[in-house]
């Protein structure tokens, strides 16, 4: 027998609620919201005592588990919040930590850190859908001197889910290994890019490669953040990497 889900809903409530607290609203706006992507089990002290340690902050924080490797960062200063949010990505035992301003119009089970689906509340899909990404440091290889600016970083950047910062070395520009840098926004649980045929001017394709920096566990074949070669829920065809027998190394730098 299949099972069924019932899903009773109050007819007679409009869901028309009063106003927040405004205390309890203020709340949300001294959080973040993190999730280890990961298929190992992260407790609430170990995730605090390596944090504590990476972030060095000025005031206190304090981390509350949420279940399936979901936390909850609250920050006595402000300012160690905003620098947390610019220096990310964060990493954890080789595994990475995404993490999300808290939307005070939410609650956290209603926002998508990648890999859940938020609860079923029609009202606010249209809220959660841009927050389930991350943000991943990577260098690109292979492009010609007169291509590498801004505006074809940009480009590169909207290929994945945008991008965030980039820095272009003009004074190396001429070093063999020259290439640009670029903090990019990614979907969490897509398999991660490795790069494209550019198209030239003799419609020559030579292939610009992406390489990621500090990339936490992933497994190359399926290309997908969070497991090992030995725990990959991905064995279909189908939900290979868009490469093609590419060795673990061309993933990084």
């Amino acid at each position: 027998m299949s099972h069924l889900q019932l899903a009773l809903k109050a007819t007679n409530f409009d869901g028309n609620l009063s106003g927040p607290e405004a205390a309890l609203a203020q709340i949300p706006k001294t959080c973040l919201l993190g999730r280890m992507v990961s298929d190992r089990h992260f407790g609430q002290g170990y995730v605090k005592n390596m944090m504590k340690k990476c972030w060095n902050c000025k005031g206190s924080f304090d981390v509350t588990g949420k279940g399936a490797n979901i936390f909850v960062f609250q920050f006595a200063n402000k300012e160690d919040k905003k620098r947390i949010v610019q220096r990310a990505p964060w990493f954890i035992s080789n595994c990475h930590l995404v993490l999300k301003e808290w939307p005070p119009h939410l609650s956290w089970e209603h926002v998508d850190l990648g890999g859940l689906k938020p609860f079923f509340f029609p009202m606010l899909d249209h809220k959660v859908e841009n927050l389930g990404k991350t943000c991943l440091w990577i260098q690109v290889h292979g492009l010609p001197l007169h291509h590498m600016n801004v505006v074809n970083a940009k480009l590169i950047g909207d290929s994945f889910a945008g991008l965030l910062d980039c820095q272009i070395s003009t004074e190396k520009v001429l070093n063999p290994k020259s290439y640009i840098r670029m903090k990019i926004a990614l979907w969490v649980d897509k398999p991660l890019l490795t790069g494209f045929d550019m198209l030239t001017d003799d419609l020559q394709k030579p292939w610009v490669r992406f390489k990621y920096e500090l990339l936490p566990e992933c497994f190359w074949y399926c290309g997908r953040l969070g497991h090992a070669i030995n725990r990959c829920p991905f064995k279909g065809p189908s939900d290979r990497a868009p490469v093609y027998n590419i060795p673990e190394k061309d993933f990084g730098p």
